[in-house]
């Protein structure tokens, strides 16, 4: 029998029924099923471990930002009272009210960097000043 007779044979040959080669692999094959399972098994504990800790940090977390909500919502309510309590009240003489609200400009103006050069940035420059102005009157 020449080499390649053999070699086929060995691949594609009848297989000895060699009972206690059939049985051992078996064996292996139950005992690695087994072991699958149990893996199986444990990454799915594990999963719902991970999965307990992350709704628990989630709510957690959840709580945390409705207390800030409610915080930073009071604050603001409380924030409107205050400033509808101290709302200016601007002069109704004309001369008086040009004045006041120059006077107005000036101090919103002080707490700003200096007006710029540029034309699109005078105009957003102009606009927040007018936007702070109207914010003080009302």
């Amino acid at each position: 029998m020449s080499l390649l007779d053999t070699i086929k044979s060995f691949f594609f040959g009848d297989k000895p029924e060699d009972s206690s080669v059939t049985e051992k692999v078996e064996e292996v094959v139950e005992d690695i099923k087994e072991t699958v399972e149990e893996v199986v098994e444990d990454i799915k504990e594990k999963a719902e471990e991970v999965v307990e800790d992350i709704k628990e940090t989630v709510e957690e977390v959840v709580e945390a930002v409705e207390e800030k909500f409610e915080e930073v919502t009071s604050t603001i309510a409380a924030s409107k009272v205050a400033s509808s309590a101290t709302e200016i009240k601007v002069p109704e003489d004309s001369a008086l009210k040009r004045h006041f609200i120059s006077a107005l400009i000036v101090e919103i103006e002080a707490d700003m960097p200096a007006r710029p050069t540029d034309s699109a940035l005078k105009r957003h420059y102009d606009a927040t000043v007018q936007a702070k102005l109207e914010e003080l009157i009302g």
